[in-house]
């Protein structure tokens, strides 16, 4: 019988950082998408989200960080979802759909009219889940990330 792990979903404190970190450049490592823009975000996410208004959500099972959301404002009523993680031995059960909801929710909170996102078409788990909560893709122009080759877009009701 497969262990059944509690999951919260809770907003980001400074004791999360490397958890955040780590979870992050653990699997832009993986697919090789790792680049500047995403060291400048991990190094400096009091500055470069938060302080702005954004916001940065961790997954916690058993008390251990597994995964991670980040909404960072993009233009007025705009959100841009990024560094969505689960950590590797947690993948499948789930939390990639918890954080979605959680964010998705906390957009809408905030008053936000859409959710952008920026992928790479490597990322076929990340692009069905992206899809399947009616992420739709938009033409690429002025790409924040070199490794990008999807854009999407949420318009929120």
């Amino acid at each position: 019988m497969p262990t059944t792990h509690t999951t919260q979903i809770d907003p980001f404190t400074p004791s999360d950082l490397e958890d955040f970190q780590r979870i992050s450049y653990q699997w832009l490592s993986q697919y090789h998408l790792l680049e500047e823009e995403d060291i400048r975000i991990l190094s400096h996410p009091q500055e470069v989200i938060l302080d702005p208004g954004g916001c940065i959500f961790v997954a916690r099972q058993d008390g251990r960080v597994v995964g991670t959301v980040s909404l960072i404002p993009a233009g007025e009523h705009t959100f841009e979802l990024a560094k969505m993680a689960v950590v590797p031995e947690r993948r499948g059960q789930g939390l990639g759909k918890r954080l979605m909801e959680h964010a998705i929710d906390s957009a809408k909170q905030m008053g936000a009219k859409r959710i952008i996102l920026y992928t790479n078409s490597r990322l076929k788990e990340a692009l069905s889940l992206y899809r399947k909560y009616g992420f739709e893709e938009l033409s690429l122009s002025g790409l924040k990330y070199q490794m990008t080759d999807i854009a999407m877009v949420l318009t929120l009701g």
